[in-house]
């Protein structure tokens, strides 16, 4: 990967001034031709970027809550390795066994194999004769090598999230139904005298987060009511009406994981029914 397709495909995963300015400072060294540092400066500040951006898709005090964290060495307890937020930064709190049984994700050997070519920067920011004399060929075969690996550390979680939501639409499906069409909604109630939900569907389901036991998402999509004004008696003499819509709704959820995440306790955050098409 030529430097100018990074910086495109980095960027869009940045968040904040200090990571892109970092990105651009890192890249700014490999085009300082004269400079016998170049690589072993863009080595350590994309060291640093990742680091960065390792510890803020993986806190310490996420990774240390989840189920499956164990501590390299019983002196350093809550001591979180790079290994270990990039397992997090894939599969957060998620069980191991559903990781690999069901999303069928080896995170282990996708660690590795990014962890390997992230050494290379660790190799580069000491300065010795071996760092220090890199050719222009090798600098360029090297560079291209570690901007490889940050890029497929970024595809390999965004996936991975997006196996998880796949996995998570035929679970969330009869929950939301369950949980929230079956109460009352005000703004559907408002309308007419009754009203049945008839059937939904969900066009959309993101992915919020994931922490050791709750996924958090967004839900879009639409409801169809059957609208009666008037009483049951009233339709029986034909002074009642009844009518279908469809009027689209938006929620944030949060489930709680059980069994391995094949069944859910659906909490809601937000849930809200659009009727405004009824008016016109």
């Amino acid at each position: 990967m030529n430097t100018e397709k990074f910086k495109i495909e980095i960027k869009k995963r940045l968040q904040d001034k200090f990571e892109h300015d970092l990105l651009d400072a890192s890249l700014q060294n490999l085009v300082d031709i004269h400079n016998k540092l170049r690589f072993n400066n863009f080595a350590y500040s994309l060291r640093e970027l990742t680091r960065h951006i390792l510890e803020r898709l993986a806190p310490d005090e996420k990774v240390l809550n989840t189920a499956w964290f164990i501590p390299i060495s019983p002196k350093e307890p809550k001591k979180v390795t790079r290994k270990q937020r990039m397992k997090y930064a894939i599969q957060g709190g998620l069980p191991d066994d559903y990781v690999i049984d069901t999303l069928e994700i080896d995170v282990d050997a996708i660690g590795k194999k990014v962890g390997d070519n992230i050494d290379l920067l660790s190799k580069y920011t000491h300065v010795n004769p071996d760092s220090f004399y890199v050719e222009d060929d090798k600098v360029k075969e090297l560079s291209e090598k570690v901007m490889d690996a940050v890029i497929l550390l970024f595809q390999t979680i965004e996936e991975s999230r997006a196996s998880l939501t796949q996995e998570l639409e035929d679970n969330v499906n009869m929950t939301v139904i369950s949980n929230l069409f079956y109460e009352t909604i005000d703004s559907i109630d408002y309308l007419a005298t009754h009203y049945n939900i008839e059937d939904f569907t969900i066009d959309e389901i993101t992915l919020l987060d994931i922490d050791d036991t709750i996924v958090f998402f967004k839900a879009t999509g639409d409801v169809n009511v059957n609208l009666q004004y008037g009483s049951n008696g009233d339709l029986r003499r034909d002074d009642g009406m009844t009518m279908n819509e469809s009027f689209p709704f938006t929620g944030e959820f949060y489930g709680r994981i059980k069994d391995g995440i094949t069944t859910f306790e659906l909490e809601t955050e937000t849930f809200e029914v659009d009727t405004d098409c009824h008016w016109g």
